[in-house]
């Protein structure tokens, strides 16, 4: 059982930047032998948009806080992440926009049997097609570098095409 009583405040600083803070502890009770722990922990995520132009918008975001693993066959509990990220977007015409972003995030599983920290890297470039109000093309590419110390997934890079047609 994890229990992670917390209290938090949210502070919109200015119409295009703000912040939310928390702050708790996750109360692990173990069925098995293992020994109950209590772990603090601080929540931040923030953000800031910058409009430098009426067709260009850079975004910048950081958060760290803790989740629930994802990881389907393992049981590695609860991570403790942070991560950061950004965003650059333009209108280049009319009906034609782009982006490009990059983002990074740690995690830290903390569990005694564990013990490991994963870095996910992601770079990507995109354009948006919209010729009518109700059709929308997008052509985006990415490239995720994925570390880890686990010496079974380390060092796993992919590269991704997405095209798509949207009907809206």
């Amino acid at each position: 059982h994890v229990f992670h009583p917390s209290f938090g405040a949210e502070w919109q600083i200015t119409e295009d930047s703000g912040i939310s803070v928390g702050l708790g502890a996750l109360i692990s009770e173990w069925d098995n032998d293992a020994e109950d722990d209590v772990t603090p922990f601080l929540e931040i995520d923030a953000y800031k948009n910058y409009d430098f132009s009426r067709r260009g918008t850079l975004s910048i975001t950081g958060a760290s806080g803790y989740d629930e693993s994802g990881e389907d066959a393992a049981s590695l509990g609860y991570t403790i992440y942070y991560k950061a990220g950004a965003q650059l977007s333009y209108q280049l015409h009319r009906r034609v926009s782009s982006r490009i972003y990059a983002s990074y995030q740690r995690d830290q599983f903390e569990e005694e049997a564990v013990n490991r920290t994963d870095e996910d890297m992601s770079l990507g470039a995109g354009l948006t097609w919209t010729p009518l109000k109700w059709l929308r093309f997008n052509a985006t590419g990415s490239h995720s570098r994925y570390d880890s110390d686990g010496s079974e997934r380390s060092g796993y890079e992919e590269n991704r095409v997405i095209l798509s047609l949207s009907l809206i």
